[in-house]
C-alpha cells in the first residue's frame, strides 16, 4: 500500500469519526430537550417488534405547508436509514 493510500484511509476514518460524533451530539441534544419536556415531532418504525424512532424538537422542526416536520424531512431520514 502506498502512502497516498494510507492518507486516503486516514482521511476516510477521520471523516467517519466526525460524522459519528456529530450524530451522537445531535442525539444527546435531542435527548436533553425531550427529558425537559420539549415537544417532539418525528417518524418511527417497528422492526421485529421493537420501536425505532427518529425526531426533532418542535423548536428545531421546519414549518412546511401548515405542519411541522423533521428538520431534515422524513424522506431524507428514510433514504439514510435504508442505505
Amino acid at each position: 500500500m502506498s502512502s497516498d493510500d494510507d492518507a486516503t484511509i486516514d482521511s476516510t476514518q477521520n471523516d467517519s469519526r466526525k460524522l459519528l460524533a456529530g450524530i451522537y451530539e445531535r442525539g444527546q441534544a435531542r435527548k436533553r430537550l425531550k427529558d425537559i419536556g420539549v415537544p417532539q415531532v418525528g417518524i418511527f418504525w417497528v422492526v421485529d417488534g421493537n420501536p425505532l424512532a427518529f425526531g426533532d424538537s418542535l423548536n428545531d422542526a421546519e414549518q412546511w405547508g401548515g405542519v411541522q416536520e423533521l428538520q431534515r424531512g422524513p424522506h431524507r431520514v428514510v433514504e439514510v436509514s435504508s442505505a
